[in-house]
This record gives structure tokens, C-alpha cells and sequence, in this order.
């Protein structure tokens, strides 16, 4: 039915999908709440600045009308359909593409019980930045044994003299340790200024792949790299930074930076499906280069029994070249000096003390290179000891989330597949009455609870795991191992393990025994203050009849007979308590009317008059203070108005007149006419009725007729209709 309003209009908040009642008051925009209307099947039909805000709409004609469960992950859209209040934990996903934890919270709205009211709070995520951190440090921890591990085999490079030896063991060494199917080494040779190259080729390398990759040009590249390398960009190459520290590969995309810091080592380059790795000679001047290409699969320096990079991190190859390459450049530059120191011996034999000089001018060289591979592995021994001061740290935020665990008067727990007790902290022992040692370990039946409640908590516990997505119980009954029954609402989700699967989930219970009895001592005091008023209503409607003996049972007649005429005209039976009310009270208004007056038995004069139409404005004045009553009032201010707007108070017409009380002025007349009174008899059921239809357009409301004259029999004399059926 359209809405029946009191006469001075109101204005639905700006921010409702439909023209209706109007269940958020226009208080609701100055919340920072977030706070929504939805129907049963979860459409939006009303959000406060709050919610427009959290969803980062322009506007709220953006959320309006659509479905609440479209921005959610999971969608649990039956959660909409629970009578008590509920609750849920979603990811929400905001129209500029962000999303965010939040926590979705579902209650009845008062007296519509089609809608229900929800309120959207964000969530802080912690728990993954610090699964990040664990994570992190393994990794770094990793990759530091396996750069260790590289350093070991790039000190092999100096065990050869020979240029030619120490450039096939590079290649060779790279191309095993990091799985590359081709690599080649290119240096200049600044004794006679030719190129010197050595090469591997893994026995599985693809041809036509390496010929795709190895374009032939590797004089041009030599020639640019010990001159001037950033010329690679003109023949498409791009540089590669290279850092050392925490693992940048692990936290690309975070933005959290590293913990334990990090610096630049240097960087390579790519070019032709391949990289290449500047070789420096002589401390800082470009010699040569490293080219690597073909990986043996997709996965190159991923985890296998082969390679030493099982990291799988890019950042670790990059990193590994360039170990190699500086450590190629230290033992070529030997292998150079010794070269070039017997070239020298051959060249001045007669020279001896020259050969001297020179040996001991290179042997002081290779001393300050094996000072400088120490001060290297002094720096890498004091960055391993900083590793060691992070992992003492990280012991240290171990003991403080186990603290802020056990401060949390929640109960937070974790259980593993086979139903154990992985986690648990001092609320969760608590309730249990035991200790945290008493229960790591232990089962649910090994603790002795409900068979049923073990069974129950089994069964969500697999389906968390084996699907990965969360499962927000809203309430459930409880009973604890002394057989104490508790109200809680809990969260579980899936934990990750190492392997990518879930092998535990993670709850956190709230206890809500106390909100649940106090909700159901308030809906107790609703009810019996309902029925108080409705009590109180009826006194006072007796106690008009007794004041008025003329008129006794007449209050009760026509009430009956509006709530059977608004039946028949379709209104909906939760507007027919209001109806009720106003029809009891609806010549309430008469108690301000002098006795003189009221009681008169001739005709009353024009005077009187004017004081005796003022009973429906009395009737208001005194009913408005009553909160409750305000839908009520319509009946007893309008009901003598009338269709062609000569009635009173206010001279209102057609439909300006609520609908409520053009159904009750018709009950009113009949039930007035078919009455005996001291100055006349009681009309007859014919007069009346065609005294009504006479009237119809001019005293009633011509649709409302139709109803009453079609459904007589089952208005005013309580008969069932012709036509029902058993």
C-alpha cells in the first residue's frame, strides 16, 4: 500500500533507493559509520556519507540498487535471511579496485522486517605482513648460505694460472652452478688487442635456440662494453640494477622495503634473450663480459639437485654473476700478470733484475687482490653476524605476539588436520579451565567436549582447509568441559603452510552470552510493553464509552469494521495496528468538549459547533507527545474530513485525505446511523447503505465505497465471502 503519512508530509533521506519509509534517519549522515539499508535478496536501498566513503563511490547513486555481495569475497548472501543479528568477515572490493578487510554486521530493522540494517567497519591486516617477515627471513637466510656457497667456487678461479684455464672454469662453473645451456666469455686482450673467448654448451642445449639468442655480434659488444657500456642501449639492450641484502625477488611489489637493509652491488644487462655481465679488469676498467643464455628449462635458477640456486629468486642470479664476474675479473687479472710476467721472462732473459722486479711488483698485486678477497669475506662474515642480531630480533617479536596473544580477551586457537591444538592462547585456556600446556597437543575429544560439538567443529575445520576460504559462524551455542552453555560468534581460517596448502585453521571466538541475554530480556520488556499499551489504549477507549452511554461498544464496532474494510481494500497487515490504535482512540479528542455541549439533546448552535469540530484537533494535541502513537494519529484528526473538502479541521480533499481515514469516516457514518440515539431511531441496513452510495464523491471516497458496498456482508456483519474456499 503507499504510505500513509500524518498530513504534514516528510521527505525521505537523500540517500534511499525507494519511495517508501525511510528507515536511516537523516542522523545517520554525521555517523562515521558506515551504515546501509539492503532487502532480503541483499539490493542497497539506503547508505549513509560514511558508506559512500568506505566504498570510494562518487556518489551514493552509485551503490544504490545494487547487490551488497557483489563487492564482497566470499558471498555468503543467506546470511541476510537470519532473524537474530549476524555477522561476517569479507574482502571488499572497492569501485577505484582496492580491496580491504572489513567486518559486515547484519541486524532487523525496526518494524520492517523486509530490510535489515548493516553496518561495514574496516579491518587491519596484520597477520600477513607478519607471515611476510617469517617468510622473508628464511629466504634471506637461504640465500645467504648459497652466495656463500658461490663465493666458495669463485675462489676455484684463482687455483689456475693460465688465462685460458681460468676462463673455461668460470663458464664452466656458471654453467653448472646456475643451470644456463650456453656461456660465453669475452675478453680483450690489451698485449696483442685481440679477443680472447671461452665457452660451455650443456649437451642438451637447443641449437636453434642458441643461434636465435647468439646473434654473432660479440666483437660490437666488446668494443662498447670496455668503453663506453651504456651504448648497449642503442643496440637494445636494457641494464638490470643488482642489490645485495634481503632478498628483493621475495619482496617485489610490497613496499615495505627490508628490515635488514640493502645496497647496490652493480648492475648487468640484458640483451638478445640473454644477460650480460660487465668484467671489470684493473679495479674499474671494463676488459670484457660474461654472456649466459639458454636456460636448460623455463625455470633457470630455480630449485634442483643439480644447481645451487634453489632460492627461486632472478635476484639471486643476478646476484650469483655478478660474484662471478667480480671474482673472474680478480683471478683473470692474476692469470693476465702471469701471462704478461712470462712473456717478460722469455722477452729479457738477459734482464734478470728486471724479472725480479717484475715478480715481485706481481706478487704484491696478488697479495692486495687476496687482501681485497678478504676484506670481502670480512664483509659478507659481518653481514651474516647482522642476519644473526635480525633473527635475535625477530625471536624478540615472537615473544611479543605471543603477549598481545594472550592479552587478547578473545579466544584465538589453531588446530591442525587431525583436530590437535597447534595455538592457543590464555582467554581460549581459560575457558577450558586449563592451562595452554594442557591443551597444545590435545584434541577436542581428548579434552572432553560434546560429541556432537566435536563432530561439528571437525567438519569446519576440514571444509576451511580443503577449500582455503574463511567460514564466519555468526552464533553458536557452546558448552564448555564443565557442561556451561556459552553464546559465541567465530572466524576460522585457513593457515598456509611452506608446501602452498592449508594444514590448519585459525579461529577466533567471541563470547556474546551476555549481549544474547540481554537481547532477550529487552525483546521480553518490548513485548510487555506493547501489550501495556495496547492495554492502556483500550482503557482509554472504554472509558470514552462509559462517559458517553449513548455511544457504548460503538468505539469497538467500527474498529473492527476498519481493520475488515482495510483487509478487503489490500493494506498490509502491518499497518493494521496503527489503524487499530487510531480507530479506538479516534473521538478521544471529545474528553476536551464541555459536558454542556456534548451531552446536549437538541441541536447545538453555531457556537457550539465551532467548539464541537474542534475535538479531532484536541485529540491530536494530546496524543502527539506519545512517540509510539504518532502513526496512529491520522484516524482521529482526519476522519471528518471529507472528499469534496467541506469537512473539518483542515478542509482537506480527494486524496490529500490520508487513505486510513477515508476507510474509517465510512465504518464511522454507518455504524452511527444503524445506532439507536435519544433525538432518533436507528436507520435501516437499506437506508444506510444507500445514504452511502449518495454520498459517494461528494462526503467519501468513491473507491472505498465500492469496496464497502461489495464486501458488506464480510465488513459490518462478519460473514465469510461467497466464494472462499475450505
Amino acid at each position: 500500500m503507499a504510505k500513509i503519512s500524518g498530513g504534514n508530509g516528510t521527505s525521505p533521506l537523500k540517500n534511499s533507493a525507494n519511495t517508501g519509509n525511510v528507515l536511516l534517519p537523516p542522523l545517520a549522515d554525521t555517523l562515521p559509520v558506515a551504515m546501509l539499508v539492503v532487502n532480503l535478496e541483499g539490493r542497497i536501498d539506503e547508505v549513509n556519507a560514511a558508506g559512500v566513503t568506505i566504498f570510494r563511490a562518487k556518489n551514493a547513486a552509485m551503490i544504490l540498487g545494487r547487490d551488497l555481495f557483489d563487492f564482497c569475497l566470499p558471498r555468503v548472501p543467506d546470511i541476510i535471511s537470519h532473524d537474530n543479528p549476524a555477522g561476517m568477515r569479507s574482502r571488499l572490493r572497492r569501485f577505484d579496485g582496492e580491496e580491504i578487510q572489513v567486518s559486515i554486521q547484519f541486524a532487523m530493522t525496526p518494524g520492517n522486517a523486509e530490510k535489515r540494517l548493516v553496518v561495514v567497519t574496516e579491518i587491519p591486516d596484520m597477520e600477513t605482513e607478519i607471515e611476510d617477515l617469517l617468510k622473508a627471513y628464511q629466504k634471506q637466510k637461504q640465500l645467504n648460505r648459497h652466495l656463500g656457497e658461490i663465493l666458495d667456487l669463485g675462489r676455484t678461479f684463482s687455483l689456475y694460472s693460465d688465462l685460458n684455464q681460468v676462463m673455461n672454469r668460470v663458464v664452466r662453473v656458471i654453467g653448472e652452478s646456475l643451470g644456463y645451456g650456453f656461456v660465453g666469455m669475452y675478453v680483450n686482450d690489451l698485449v696483442d688487442d685481440r679477443m680472447r673467448v671461452a665457452t660451455y654448451t650443456h649437451p642438451d642445449l637447443d641449437f636453434e635456440s642458441f643461434k636465435a639468442s647468439n646473434p654473432g655480434n660479440d666483437w660490437d659488444i666488446l668494443v662498447t662494453m670496455t668503453t663506453n657500456p651504456s651504448g648497449l642501449k642503442k643496440i637494445g639492450g636494457k641494464p638490470v640494477p643488482v642489490s645485495f641484502g634481503m632478498d628483493t625477488g621475495f619482496l617485489a611489489g610490497k613496499g615495505n622495503g627490508s628490515p635488514f637493509g640493502a645496497y647496490s652491488g652493480g648492475e648487468l644487462w640484458k640483451l638478445d634473450g640473454a644477460l650480460i655481465v660487465p668484467v671489470k679488469l684493473n679495479g674499474s676498467v671494463n676488459g670484457g663480459y660474461i654472456r649466459v643464455s639458454d636456460p636448460l628449462d623455463s625455470n633457470a635458477c630455480k630449485n634442483s639437485s643439480v644447481y645451487l640456486s634453489s632460492n627461486g629468486s632472478l635476484s639471486f642470479c643476478y646476484q650469483a654473476l655478478w660474484l662471478y664476474a667480480n671474482q673472474a675479473a680478480i683471478a683473470i687479472d692474476n692469470a693476465f700478470l702471469i701471462e704478461r710476467a712470462r712473456l717478460d721472462i722469455e722477452e729479457r732473459t738477459r734482464v734478470q733484475q728486471m724479472l725480479t722486479d717484475t715478480q715481485n711488483e706481481l706478487e704484491e698485486r696478488i697479495r692486495q687482490r687476496t687482501r681485497q678477497l678478504e676484506k670481502l669475506n670480512e664483509e659478507l662474515r659481518s653481514e651474516i653476524m647482522d642476519r644473526e642480531v635480525a633473527q635475535q630480533e625477530l625471536d624478540q617479536q615472537s615473544k611479543f605476539l605471543r603477549q598481545v596473544l594472550d592479552s587478547n580477551p578473545n579466544l584465538i586457537f589453531a588446530r591442525d588436520r587431525d583436530g590437535k591444538y597447534t595455538l592457543i592462547n590464555e582467554a581460549a585456556a581459560r575457558f577450558e579451565g586449563l592451562t595452554v600446556d594442557d591443551i597444545i597437543g590435545k584434541t577436542d575429544s581428548e579434552l572432553h567436549h560434546d560429541l556432537a560439538q566435536v563432530i561439528r567443529w571437525r567438519h569446519e575445520d576440514l571444509n576451511v582447509m580443503d577449500t582455503g576460504r574463511d567460514l564466519v559462524l555468526p552464533e553458536e551455542r557452546i558448552t564448555d568441559t564443565h557442561g556451561v552453555e556459552h553464546y559465541m560468534q567465530t572466524i576460522k581460517r585457513p593457515i598456509i603452510g611452506p608446501d602452498g596448502k592449508a594444514d590448519q585453521v585459525l579461529g577466533v571466538a567471541v563470547e556474546i552470552t551476555a549481549r544474547k541475554m540481554a537481547e532477550q530480556r529487552v525483546a521480553r520488556a518490548s513485548i510487555d510493553l506493547a501489550r501495556a499499551y495496547d492495554a492502556t489504549i483500550e482503557g482509554w477507549s472504554r472509558a470514552l464509552d462509559l462517559r458517553d452511554r449513548e455511544t457504548e461498544g460503538h468505539s469497538l464496532r467500527v474498529t473492527n469494521m476498519t481493520l475488515r474494510l482495510a483487509n478487503c481494500m489490500g493494506i498490509d497487515q502491518r499497518e493494521h495496528l496503527n489503524l487499530r490504535r487510531g480507530a479506538l482512540l479516534h473521538d478521544i479528542g471529545k474528553m476536551g468538549i464541555p459536558d454542556e455541549i456534548l451531552f446536549k439533546k437538541g441541536s447545538l448552535t453555531d457556537e457550539e459547533w465551532v467548539i464541537m469540530r474542534k475535538h479531532p484537533v484536541y485529540a491530536y494535541d494530546m496524543l502527539t507527545p506519545i512517540d509510539y502513537l504518532h502513526p496512529a494519529l491520522i484516524i482521529p484528526k482526519y476522519h471528518h474530513e471529507k472528499w469534496d473538502g467541506t469537512g473539518y479541521p483542515e478542509k482537506l480533499s480527494g486524496e490529500m485525505i490520508p487513505l486510513a481515514a477515508r476507510i474509517f469516516a465510512i465504518v464511522d457514518v454507518w455504524d452511527a446511523l444503524t445506532s439507536d440515539r435519544p433525538y432518533r431511531a436507528a436507520w435501516s441496513v437499506e437506508a444506510v447503505l444507500e445514504y452511502i452510495k449518495q454520498n459517494s464523491g461528494t462526503h467519501f471516497d468513491p473507491k472505498v465505497v465500492d469496496v464497502f458496498v461489495s464486501h458488506l456482508d464480510e465488513i459490518v456483519f462478519n460473514k465469510e465471502p461467497a466464494n472462499s474456499e475450505d
